[in-house]
């Protein structure tokens, strides 16, 4: 299984989390919640670039589809919709590329 490791700004320890371990977190709420998802979003945050690139639209509308499909991930993990058949890095490429599509349907 893979590990994740982010530099908390809330502390200047290292968390590493694994995809299990980012759910429990996420599911915990409160601070272990917002580290998971901090690790999250440093984790992606390259493919705001990834989808100006495949996509053509600008930075506004890449992190557009990003902030939604961070937030979808999170909200499927808390509802019990994330069904752990891929990883969590694999789950938010789909749900950020689909946003891009969607982008680009509403702007064009």
């Amino acid at each position: 299984m893979s590990k994740w490791t982010v530099y908390c700004s809330i502390e200047s320890s290292q968390i590493t989390y694994n995809d299990a371990q980012a759910i429990e977190a996420i599911l915990a709420g409160g601070t272990q919640k917002e580290r998971a998802s901090l690790h999250l979003y440093q984790q992606v945050a390259g493919y705001v670039f990834k989808g100006m690139e495949k996509y053509q639209i600008s930075e506004i509308l890449a992190r557009e589809a990003f902030h939604l499909a961070l937030q979808k991930v999170v909200q499927a993990i808390e509802f019990g919709q994330f069904e752990q058949k891929s990883k969590i890095s694999t789950y938010f490429h789909t749900i950020f590329f689909h946003r891009c599509v969607d982008i680009l349907r509403r702007e064009s």
